[in-house]
């Protein structure tokens, strides 16, 4: 098992949320950056919104993340279920 060796004071979870931690950020997140005294969140070039601090940054990128990702993962409501046959013909 590897382990990854965090500064300090990292946060890993925050609000019920996996942060997405970077070794290449001085942030030490994922899509956080520091302007002035705020931090920036963003993804994808979107900008997602500035924060007070890194860590609450770090979860309003993890909730986009996973917002995305539930997306592509729940089909919409009354969606065919690709698990099912397909329905041919009339109901009986």
């Amino acid at each position: 098992m590897s382990s990854l060796l965090l500064p300090y004071g990292v946060v890993t979870e925050f609000d019920g949320l996996q942060l997405h931690l970077s070794r290449n950020s001085p942030t030490g997140y994922t899509g956080v950056t520091k302007e002035g005294s705020r931090f920036r969140a963003r993804r994808g070039g979107q900008q997602i919104g500035t924060y007070e601090t890194a860590v609450e940054a770090a979860a309003a990128y993890a909730r986009e993340v996973n917002s995305g990702r539930l997306a592509r993962e729940c089909p919409p409501a009354g969606a065919r279920n690709p698990l099912l046959p397909r329905r041919r013909g009339p109901l009986a």
